[in-house]
């Protein structure tokens, strides 16, 4: 026998039958963000000819909820709801009190911890969110979540351009699959935050002579890519270098391919670049590493 799901409210309402020819309406589903007034007004609209009776309002209540707000149900004690009325009076008290508490700037400074998971500090980005005093386009909120995980996270996700979080969820689980199936990326990613030369070039480096910063994300992958693992490359400002009076691609233009899908070793110009800063002494090699039918 199946067991039945404990249920909040009192289990007397469950005798109260649904009329004849009933169907479950679609109700618009609420997960805890946005106005709870107004979902509890959708809500008992929708319920059509079963809105005469509070019992069957709670009934079907569950089916109108999703994510944290579902969550949120499923812990109320069994029993706990006498009425439509109280329930509705803890609903109220939950989602619009808390979205009383947290100012748009405070969310902003919502950021992924060194040490948190990825899918940990989106419910707690989430949760935070769903406190907000006023009314914010989801996909600015979905933003402001990505632009606050690890850079290594940040950058990948963004390239699934989410704009609601069940989309956000499949960009975190896809960015996981790339991250399992090429390591060296996120190797990357971890040396440069922990080794950035780059910030010591750009502080010496002059202005851009008046013209447009880079955008973010041009910035960022300029950052992350200025160094090895080992931080022994080194750091190259300029997108192409001048060699035997014809320009090269630098470093990160070559390593930023790797990071949008090319194969880098099957790069040509990444191995001419290679040999050239080795003939000219920039990086060492061991011998071992050197094939000799290639190096002049």
């Amino acid at each position: 026998m199946e067991m039945e799901l404990e249920k909040p409210y009192e289990a007397w309402h469950d005798l109260v039958a649904f009329l004849a020819r009933w169907h479950p309406p679609k109700f618009h589903q609420f997960d805890g963000t946005g106005d709870a007034r107004e979902h509890l007004a959708y809500f008992e609209a929708a319920c059509g000819d079963t809105a005469n009776n509070p019992s069957l309002f709670l009934r079907q209540f569950s089916g109108s909820l999703t994510g944290p707000a579902f969550h949120w149900y499923n812990r109320l004690p069994m029993g706990s709801i006498g009425s439509w009325a109280n329930m509705k009076e803890v609903f109220k008290k939950n989602f619009v009190a808390m979205k009383k508490d947290f100012s748009i700037v405070e969310l902003s400074q919502v950021r992924q911890r060194r040490d948190e998971a990825i899918d940990d500090y989106i419910v707690r980005f989430r949760n935070s969110f769903m406190r907000l005093a006023r009314e914010m386009h989801l996909e600015d909120v979905i933003e402001m979540c990505v632009h606050g995980m690890q850079q290594h996270w940040s950058l990948e996700v963004a390239r699934c351009e989410p704009k609601i979080f069940s989309a956000l969820s499949s960009a975190v689980a896809t960015t996981k699959l790339e991250f399992e199936k090429s390591p060296q990326i996120m190797e990357l990613y971890k040396n440069a935050s922990a080794f950035d030369p780059a910030k010591r070039f750009n502080a010496t480096k002059p202005s851009n002579n008046g013209g447009k910063p880079k955008a973010p994300a041009e910035a960022n992958a300029t950052r992350i890519f200025s160094t090895t693992p080992q931080g022994q490359v080194p750091v190259l400002g300029a997108k192409n270098e001048q060699a035997g009076g014809r320009q090269h691609p630098s470093i990160q233009h070559l390593l930023k391919k790797q990071y949008v899908g090319h194969v880098i070793e099957n790069c040509v110009a990444f191995k001419e670049w290679l040999q050239r800063a080795v003939d000219e002494k920039r990086i060492t090699l061991d011998p071992d590493a050197i094939n000799p039918d290639c190096h002049s």
